[in-house]
């Protein structure tokens, strides 16, 4: 999967990349496992996930260095953090600064994304990701859509700024 898309799309691409995971796992887990709710409610699963993909790396002897609990838990306070910053920039609460971390936080959760990512992709014996390396038409339209919202985004900072 692309995390390079996460900031494309405002964050929206996250949606796509936990149901991806969590349906690529559902054969794996001896309950159902709903993947769409999951990836909605984010922030109450990251770390079940972030821990089952560590699981099978060390069930599969595979070397990857990274610490699931602090990244998972990084991008939950930072996904709250940013939620509170987005809601309090809607009701116009200590304008520009939460706008600015309302979007400045999406950056931060590529962090712990494209490590969860890195070690997918070294249970998928894949490390550098090349068997994803090339976009498709789906990852341009993200993209598209993403440089259209981004386009907006400072546009209306710019009106703003010079009202």
């Amino acid at each position: 999967m692309r995390v390079d898309l996460f900031a494309p799309s405002l964050g929206l691409y996250g949606l796509y990349w936990f149901y991806q995971n969590w349906s690529l796992y559902r054969p794996y887990f001896s309950k159902p496992i709903w993947a769409i709710p999951r990836a909605v409610f984010s922030i109450f699963f990251t770390h079940s996930l972030f821990e089952e993909i560590d699981k099978h790396l060390k069930l599969n002897n595979k070397d990857y260095a990274w610490k699931p609990n602090i990244e998972a838990t990084l991008y939950v306070v930072v996904t709250i953090i940013g939620n509170i910053a987005n809601n309090m920039s809607q009701s116009n609460v200590l304008f520009p600064y939460t706008d600015i971390i309302s979007l400045l936080y999406i950056f931060i959760l590529l962090s712990p994304l494209v490590k969860a990512q890195q070690a997918i992709n070294t249970l998928s014996d894949d490390p550098a990701g090349s068997s994803n390396s090339t976009y498709t038409v789906a990852n341009f339209i993200w993209i598209a859509l993403g440089v259209i919202w981004w386009g907006l985004i400072i546009i209306g900072f710019a009106t703003l700024i010079q009202t």
